[in-house]
């Protein structure tokens, strides 16, 4: 990724975000064939472009790590649901309320529906209680 900066043939500094678009414009190319270690980097760039509050890239990113998690290790392994944690934050930081809640909710019923463990569940009531308070819905 930094490599590919190569500030010097620009004359000019890169920025952080610059760096990330072109890790993932390059994701295709370099990790097609290997979904699950793609499905690792675009978590990881997703967790960096939420960080610098580049939340539409968040979801890009975040999206494709879940639809490849599932794939790869089922919609109940833990690192699945770690991104749909992450996934549903970035819907949140968004502004998009009621689709972080309402993936948060069906995290919340698969978790407890495969016994995924109390540190699991608590993340996620978490998660989902943040959601709700940011709509005002305390009760």
């Amino acid at each position: 990724m930094l490599g590919a900066a190569a500030p010097g043939e620009q004359g000019r500094e890169v920025t952080v975000v610059e760096v990330l678009d072109r890790a993932a414009a390059r994701i295709p190319e370099d990790l097609g064939d290997r979904p699950a270690v793609e499905a690792r980097v675009r978590h990881t760039l997703g967790e960096t472009y939420f960080a610098l509050a580049q939340f539409d890239s968040a979801v890009e990113q975040l999206t494709r790590a879940v639809e490849l998690n599932t794939e790869v290790l089922g919609d109940s392994d833990a690192a699945t649901a770690t991104t749909q944690r992450s996934l549903a934050s970035a819907y949140r930081d968004r502004g998009e309320l009621e689709i972080a809640e309402s993936r948060l909710r069906d995290l919340l019923a698969l978790e407890t529906s495969i016994g995924a463990g109390e540190e699991r569940l608590a993340q996620t009531l978490d998660h989902l209680g943040t959601a709700l308070i940011l709509q005002g819905r305390y009760p």
